[in-house]
């Protein structure tokens, strides 16, 4: 089930949009503190500009399987998917919401796999969020 983050989401999005970037560059070049604090006000502005859609499962529908950060027309942010249910289509589902959008992302673990499987329209951007926040420095 395909519907638009609810409150009690919000925790999850946060925590798990912090989590997969722990092992990125940025993250890497500063200290743990430091990280945690700058992502997460990062974070935190980016889900409030934003929408955030979520496929919850069908039968318990506030187990989030993945979530996708975006403008509601033309920009992808960001599309988080769990790991458990990786590869089963899930991010092509939640990105075919927005059939107009081009999708930019903070990261992947593997870039021209994804971008190759998911479509052919994808961009990848890691600086589009940094040029109306800033990096997290």
């Amino acid at each position: 089930m395909i519907r638009p983050a609810r409150a009690s989401d919000l925790n999850f999005i946060k925590s798990s949009f912090f989590e997969s970037s722990r092992d990125s560059a940025v993250a890497a070049s500063m200290t743990p503190e430091l990280y945690r604090r700058r992502w997460t006000s990062l974070v935190d502005r980016l889900v409030a500009r934003y929408g955030v859609t979520v496929l919850a499962d069908d039968e318990s529908p506030d187990v989030i399987l993945g979530w996708m950060l975006h403008d509601g027309a033309h920009l992808v942010v960001y599309v988080f998917v769990r790991e458990d249910f990786r590869r089963q289509g899930h991010a092509r589902e939640l990105l075919a919401t927005l059939p107009g959008a081009k999708v930019y992302a903070f990261r992947t673990t593997n870039w021209q796999r994804a971008s190759s499987r998911l479509a052919p329209r994808l961009t990848y951007d890691p600086t589009v969020a940094w040029a109306e926040f800033g990096a997290p420095k």
